[in-house]
Order: structure tokens, then sequence, then C-alpha cells
């Protein structure tokens, strides 16, 4: 019972980051900024909300999070989330997407498990002062080093 009242909650995240509760726009910003800070996932992935150890699950139509921008420190990336958090980012942990963009992940707040975070455009053209093209490979390159971005076309977000 408790599985079914957790799973039929009708919260909803929409492509471009938006919550919705059945078909009502979430737009209170300390309604939305509560639910990002406690955006997590289940051990086998699922997207829910937790507080105090409670949850509650949400469907999520692209990536649980959003970069919103992209700031160097020394030969270090950090990116800041639409959770407002300010995060290094993994060079390593780059995956351009086609037509989707480009993710990364980043751990969430409370179980620290790692989330898919997309790229909003203006991030993706602030990260683009780093990326170079060689033939077909993509490359981040951080002071001296370099290294490759991934490309899928499909792949699963979370």
């Amino acid at each position: 019972m408790l599985d079914r009242l957790r799973r039929g909650f009708p919260l909803h995240m929409d492509a471009a980051g938006r919550f919705w509760f059945e078909e009502v726009h979430l737009e209170h910003p300390r309604v939305v900024a509560y639910f990002r800070a406690h955006i997590d996932a289940t051990p086998s992935g699922e997207p829910i909300i937790c507080v105090e150890g409670k949850y509650v699950h949400f469907t999520c139509e692209d990536t649980p999070f959003r970069i919103t921008g992209v700031s160097a420190e020394g030969s270090r990336l950090d990116l800041k989330l639409d959770d407002q958090r300010v995060l290094p980012l993994d060079p390593a942990d780059l995956t351009e997407q086609g037509t989707s963009g480009i993710l990364t992940h980043v751990p969430s707040q409370h179980s620290g498990r790692r989330l898919a975070a997309r790229f909003a455009n203006h991030a993706a053209m602030e990260l683009g002062r780093w990326v170079e093209m060689e033939g077909d490979a993509t490359w981040l390159r951080l002071g001296t080093e370099r290294y490759p971005i991934q490309s899928y076309t499909t792949t699963s977000p979370m």
C-alpha cells in the first residue's frame, strides 16, 4: 500500500526541468527550490523526492538536474546546478547526445547517488570555451590535459 501511494503521487518534471502536480505547473520559487534540493534516486535509479527518510516517486522526462552555468577555477571547471549547488565537473564524465545536448552526472545531496544533469543551452555555450574538435573526435581541454567527450545518439539520462 505504501509503495502504491509513493508511486501514485502525481508529481512530474518535464524536459525543461519544470515541476507539475497533476496538470498544475508549480511556479512558487520556494516550492520548486524545496523539490530540487530533495531530488534523489532509489538504488535502482528511479527518481524520487526524499525528505527525512521518506520519499515519493516522480516521473522525469529527461534528467533530474540542469546545469545553468560553467566557470573556471584554475584548471578545474565548476558547474552551477539548478538546485543552486556549485560542483566540480568530472572531465571524464561528459557525454554528447546529438540534438539532446551534453550531459554529465552529479551526486544527489542525500544519498550521493550519481544523477544525470543536462547542460542548458547557455551553460553548453560556456563549456564551448574548453571544447576542441579534431576530425570526428570532441575533446575537453583543461590546461595541458585533454579528455574525450563521449558521443552517443541514444542513452538513458539517469
